[in-house]
């Protein structure tokens, strides 16, 4: 093991025996004792927030190891949807945190995520821990001719300038995959390209994927808490919760309105009816999306009619006034034997022409008198 997985496994054990926690400093005096080197109090702190599934410090100022629950999920839930899961060697499910997850998002020279041709050059990421935003992380990152394609500068606004000396794209990987930890990654759009091109690009490179490598996508999230909403691009729901920012198509720009439009989506989770029954949706679906968010009040059967009732559209116009089965038949015989002839029905309709007496419908009319 290296030295990272040397202070996880020290501290973890030290950890297990103290319940109470212990401080940073205490705590890397015995992980050095453990693994036989000095250390200084920072490094410990910087693998153990890496790890925040595992290690969580306290408003004591005290480092404890998080309790586990058990996984909502079994092996035959891989490959739901909305989630996307590493090809090759089985990836290891473990129990999602609430509120703990990395918002991402990639600018790249290329529309299809599988393509050879097809490279990253920007990733931006912001982990989010028990609910609060923690330090965002961004790199650009050199494509293999390190030169950015005009109509891609003219999207981005990334330039030949900003990739010359940027990293590499395993190293900017590393690094992503380094700051996620173990946290499940949520993207927008991020089942169809974001976690295919990451796919793709370890595979090209020969870099392997973490055992934890999770993408929740929040587009069919968003469709589904707002069915009819005309669009759910990400500009869209960044404007319709109060997050747009004018520099989109950046990749830390995006990241910040995205994590606006994450949170968004937990509150309308919890804030209806609707919400609830999505939800309940989630989780028996086994979508790991219910892992992530905190379940809301169960909402009642009755709610739930009511609510998704309120915005049905009228099949037939509220001005339209029952008929007796008298005046059915006789509308019947005076009007709409001639409703298929326009002029003929003018001319013959009690009410003259250009009355009100009909209205037309695809392919019909509907008698008023």
């Amino acid at each position: 093991m290296g030295l990272k997985e040397d202070i996880v496994a020290a501290a973890a054990g030290i950890l297990e025996d103290a319940p109470d926690g212990l401080t940073i400093e205490a705590l890397a005096r015995q992980v050095a004792g453990r693994v036989g080197r000095q250390l200084p109090p920072r490094q410990v702190a910087t693998v153990l927030q890496a790890l925040p599934q595992r290690f969580t410090l306290g408003g004591d100022g005290r480092w404890r190891l998080r309790e586990q629950r058990d996984s909502l999920d079994d092996d035959s839930a891989e490959g739901r949807h909305g989630e996307v899961a590493a090809d090759g060697p089985a990836v290891r499910r473990g129990p999602l945190r609430q509120g703990c997850y990395v918002v991402f998002d990639l600018e790249a020279i290329g529309q299809d995520p599988k393509a050879p041709t097809t490279e990253i050059i920007q990733i931006a990421a912001h982990r989010w821990v028990d609910g609060r935003p923690q330090e965002p992380w961004a790199t650009f990152v050199r494509p293999a001719s390190g030169r950015i394609p005009p109509h891609i500068t003219s999207l981005t606004s990334i330039t030949d300038d900003d990739v010359r000396d940027a990293l590499a794209a395993h190293e900017a990987l590393y690094a992503f995959f380094a700051y996620a930890g173990d946290l499940p990654l949520v993207a927008h759009n991020g089942a169809s390209y974001d976690g295919p091109l990451i796919k793709a690009t370890c595979a090209r490179l020969g870099l392997p994927l973490p055992e934890t490598f999770t993408v929740l996508d929040a587009l069919p999230l968003a469709r589904a808490l707002h069915p009819r909403a005309t669009a759910h691009r990400l500009s869209a729901l960044a404007a319709h919760y109060g997050c747009a920012r004018p520099d989109a198509h950046l990749a830390h720009a995006d990241v910040e309105m995205l994590s606006g439009i994450v949170v968004g989506l937990q509150r309308d989770v919890h804030g209806s009816p609707t919400g609830a029954a999505v939800y309940q949706l989630l989780q028996r679906a086994g979508d790991r999306w219910a892992e992530v968010m905190a379940s809301p009040r169960a909402a009642s059967l009755d709610e739930i009619i009511a609510t998704f009732g309120a915005h049905l559209t009228p099949l037939l116009p509220a001005r339209l006034e029952p008929l007796s089965v008298g005046a059915l038949f006789s509308c019947r015989r005076r009007c709409v034997r001639r409703c298929r002839g326009s002029g003929a029905h003018a001319a013959a309709c009690p009410g003259g022409a250009g009355s009100s007496c009909c209205r037309r419908l695809p392919g019909r009319r509907i008698c008023r008198h």
